[in-house]
């Protein structure tokens, strides 16, 4: 008899349908897609032709210790503006934390080559975190608004709703920063496949051709951790900084690529994810698929 297909790893994705939210500007939200299934089951049935496209892996790192969830959260709030307190800066202990997952990462088996450039969100917790990064791993750092939909403020509202801070002082809490991509996608899985495809094409000022020791092309992205959750399927609590290495699964859900998890970690590599099993069962992945470091 012939041998059976390898699995193909399939990632928890969910649609998205427009929202009209405050000011009028266009967002995102998700939904249950009664059409899910099938769509799953179309596009593994499809046989694509064979392709030079260099897989990808898409790193994401969530932001540090933000002041709001620590002893100091009244005295931070108290002299902020109302229209400013979702967006509680980072402490020292979670700039501690980011210096902690860059060595982390730096560290990695697989040596992961990031290229020239971090992306992060353009909330302040996250552009200091991606500061951290940048600093220790030698990187410049794009700010992408999309990225930063994820988060439980900009999904009720939309980010670019938001009171963010202006680009002058993203830059003082980022001095890496380079530039703000205002013409990227605003939803988070948009974002997402955006800068990877940025990272392959070289849009980030690197040779389209860097790859990782392992042949991967490897993005790193400074977000929230509803984005880790989205993108993994998955819902549990998540340590400051928390590494989540993604890869390319060969193929697509709708207009996203599809992306499944292999690694969740702490910021000094221990494994966090609590429920292997939950997640092998959402991604039709055998045991030995599941990749961690300590």
């Amino acid at each position: 008899s012939a041998p059976l297909p390898p699995l193909v790893p399939q990632p928890c994705r969910r649609a998205l349908r427009p929202l009209v939210v405050r000011g009028g500007v266009p967002a995102c939200t998700p939904i249950r897609s009664k059409s899910l299934t099938s769509t799953m089951a179309a596009a593994a049935s499809t046989t694509a032709p064979a392709s030079k496209h260099t897989s990808t892996s898409l790193w994401m790192v969530r932001h540090g210790e933000r002041v709001d969830e620590t002893s100091e959260s009244m005295a931070w709030m108290e002299q902020t503006p109302r229209s400013r307190l979702f967006d509680p800066p980072l402490t020292r202990a979670g700039e501690g934390q980011a210096a902690t997952a860059a060595e982390t990462l730096r560290a990695h088996p697989s040596k992961p080559n990031f290229g020239a450039t971090i992306y992060a969100s353009p909330l302040q917790r996250c552009l200091r975190t991606a500061s951290v990064l940048a600093e220790q791993l030698g990187k410049s750092v794009r700010v992408v608004p999309g990225l930063g939909q994820c988060a439980a403020v900009a999904k009720r509202r939309g980010v670019r709703a938001l009171d963010l801070l202006p680009e002058s002082e993203m830059m003082e809490i980022c001095p890496q920063m380079i530039a703000l991509e205002k013409e990227a996608p605003d939803t988070f899985e948009e974002a997402c496949d955006w800068v990877a495809s940025e990272r392959t094409a070289g849009g980030c000022g690197t040779a389209a051709d860097e790859q990782s020791a392992s042949g991967r092309m490897d993005v790193l992205v400074v977000t929230h951790r509803e984005g880790v959750r989205d993108i993994a399927g998955i819902h549990q609590r998540l340590p400051y900084c928390t590494i989540a290495r993604f890869d390319e699964s060969g193929g697509n859900m709708g207009n996203f690529c599809s992306w499944a998890l292999v690694e969740l970690a702490g910021p000094d590599g221990a494994d966090c994810l609590s429920n292997r099993s939950k997640l092998r069962e959402k991604q039709e992945l055998p045991t030995e698929e599941l990749k961690f470091w300590c």
